[in-house]
């Protein structure tokens, strides 16, 4: 398992588990992980894995499928 936190805040965002994402405050399946790479449940795009481990800022296309899960 891997916790995914934004790097601003320190807050957990998302957890990765068995090539699942899971939102961390819905618990909701939100995404899955493919040759590493991030895809919403449909199929699309999101970002690659490796931006969700290295410094910088949490990408904004993973923290807009956190948002949209929650609508």
């Amino acid at each position: 398992m891997q916790n995914v936190r934004d790097k601003a805040t320190g807050v957990q965002l998302a957890w990765i588990e068995d090539g699942k994402v899971f939102d961390a405050k819905t618990r909701a399946m939100v995404g899955i992980i493919r040759n590493g790479k991030v895809f919403r449940l449909n199929g699309v795009f999101v970002c690659h894995v490796a931006s969700l481990r290295e410094t910088g800022e949490t990408p904004d296309a993973f923290k807009r499928l956190l948002e949209e899960e929650e609508d």
